[in-house]
């Protein structure tokens, strides 16, 4: 066995997708620097010997590869073995490695395909164990077993908790979707999100906390409707670090659930008019960023939220609101079509149908409600089709006094 240098500690492994994830950042110029930053989710230059880190970092393994020639330290040798693992490259290291060295190289012979199981571990420690607890994990859940892929990955967390935050926020991730599997109730899903945060503390990781909240926040509203204030202050936190270019669709969906969250909550006193202009708004934002031709879906959920809450809202400009909001529907109802989703089509025909008669243009509402009738009588939506027949009718009459008067 050939003498190992000490290792950089922590390292930032499996903060990133492979190959980046993979990789050990070797004791080269920088590579201190580089490693502290990482692991506290902050940006450092990855340059001169560590151009290799850049390389990865766009997935360029070939590139990577290029960059490591000439570098001699063993987290290198490790490293091209994950760039461009093979047998005969793994054998000629299992000669050569020993310590938490020798035991990485066997997690990632694991996960690459190049041994059947995961190894025993007896050296490995902090973040590294980490790693490798979560690969044990992985190799649980193909097996179906959540139960003990739960258990591995909160050995994980335990190893990662000081070692590497940003590892341990990541690893109840993947918890949390295991307990899900098990049924996890809300509570405890709600009490794993808060553990993950507070992971996170007040380091780097702005993206990873933003998705972090908006998950705590997405199961306060649906599971907890008394708890919608403290929904709407996570989205509103989630919003701080996520932005609408580089983040388009988690900012639209954030901005859309936190205008729903100000519309359901009471009405009750006189700020009510106040929040349901900042739903409005929210709602907005959403439509404005999110591209209906990408997003189509989330798109259409937005603008429909937008149009229901224009039909409500406390204006002196109704007639307006009113116009806007069945442009809106049926900027939509191009999107959720009657052949993709008939009876989402028709909800928006009657949506359009009721803003309509309220601006009076009773022939568009009648029209509407016309289209929908067919449509919900066939996907079975009793109650619906009978509320839809009923204002059919109502309007019908409503015309043809009209009629009688003109």
């Amino acid at each position: 066995m050939t003498t190992q240098r000490q290792m950089i500690r922590p390292q930032p492994i499996d903060l990133a997708p492979w190959p980046l994830g993979g990789l050990l950042v070797p004791d080269v110029d920088g590579g201190r620097e580089l490693a502290r930053a990482a692991v506290a989710g902050e940006a450092a230059p990855a340059d001169g010997p560590l151009a290799f880190w850049a390389r990865a970092a766009v997935d360029d393994a070939d590139g990577a590869l290029a960059a490591l020639e000439g570098l001699d330290d063993p987290a290198c040798d490790y490293d091209r073995f994950v760039l461009a693992p093979s047998a005969e490259r793994l054998e000629e290291l299992r000669q050569r490695f020993d310590g938490p060295l020798a035991e990485l190289l066997e997690v990632a012979a694991f996960r690459v395909g190049l041994r059947e199981s995961p190894p025993t571990l007896q050296v490995l420690d902090g973040e590294l164990l980490a790693s490798a607890r979560a690969t044990e994990a992985s190799a649980a859940l193909e097996r179906g077993d959540h139960d003990g892929a739960a258990e591995a990955l909160r050995g994980a967390i335990d190893a990662a908790r000081t070692a590497s935050p940003g590892l341990a926020a990541q690893l109840y991730v993947s918890l949390i979707e295991t307990e899900r599997a098990r049924n996890a109730s809300a509570d405890q899903v709600v009490e794993l999100l808060k553990e993950a945060l507070a992971c996170l503390g007040e380091s780097g990781f702005d993206t990873l906390r933003a998705e972090l909240q908006l998950e705590q926040a997405v199961v306060l509203q649906e599971a907890f409707p008394a708890r919608l204030g403290e929904a709407a202050a996570l989205f509103q936190d989630a919003l701080r670090a996520l932005d609408p270019t580089t983040h388009r669709r988690a900012y639209g969906f954030t901005q859309m659930r936190l205008g729903l969250a100000y519309l359901s909550m009471p009405m009750a006193d006189a700020g009510d008019a106040l929040r349901m202009g900042v739903a409005t708004q929210a709602l907005k934002r959403a439509v404005d960023v999110l591209d209906p031709a990408q997003e189509s879906e989330l798109w259409c959920a937005a603008a429909t939220n937008l149009a229901n809450a224009y039909q409500v809202l406390p204006s002196g400009h109704l007639g307006d609101n009113l116009e806007t909001a069945v442009d809106l529907y049926g900027r939509a109802l191009g999107i959720r079509t009657a052949e993709l989703d008939p009876l989402g089509h028709a909800r928006l025909l009657v949506n359009r149908a009721n803003a309509c008669a309220s601006l009076e243009r009773f022939d568009d509402a009648i029209g509407d409600l016309r289209g929908a009738v067919p449509l919900l009588q066939s996907t079975g939506a009793s109650e619906e089709l009978t509320a839809s027949r009923q204002l059919l009718q109502s309007l019908e009459r409503t015309r043809a006094t009209a009629g009688e008067l003109a």
